[in-house]
């Protein structure tokens, strides 16, 4: 998979799922409560729903989503009122109905997340004069 595209539904390693919303966040119900925005590095995708090798975008879930103030059980329940696909009940039924909707795949996927550097570990870089443009 090498295009991801906003609105993107991505799958954690627990089966949480979240709307792709930038190279840094997803929105997602991480437990009982309203849709919240939470950073890749935390929700950590590791799959996404594909059509060959672009992204299926979900924009007016995505869109319902940011608007949203409902209280969601968990983040399947927020995926399945948001995007309209009130026969599911699982994470199992979700797959099942979208390949046969749309004919999408679950692709193994991972975010790579920039490392935050150590803030003791910074050091000055000396110069000397030779390195000066006069």
């Amino acid at each position: 998979m090498n295009r991801l595209r906003f609105g993107a539904l991505l799958v954690d390693g627990e089966d949480h799922l979240g709307f792709y919303l930038s190279h840094r966040m997803v929105l997602t119900v991480p437990e009982r409560g309203p849709v919240r925005a939470m950073s890749m590095k935390d929700f950590r995708p590791s799959a996404v729903f594909t059509v060959g090798v672009v992204a299926v975008a979900f924009f007016d879930g995505l869109a319902k989503a940011v608007e949203s103030r409902e209280i969601f059980e968990n983040s399947l329940e927020m995926v399945k009122n948001l995007a309209g696909l009130t026969e599911i009940q699982d994470f199992d039924d979700l797959h099942m109905v979208l390949k046969e909707r749309h004919g999408v795949e679950l692709v193994d996927f991972t975010v790579p997340v920039p490392q935050v550097e150590n803030e003791n570990s910074t050091q000055e870089i000396a110069m000397d004069e030779s390195e000066v443009v006069k």
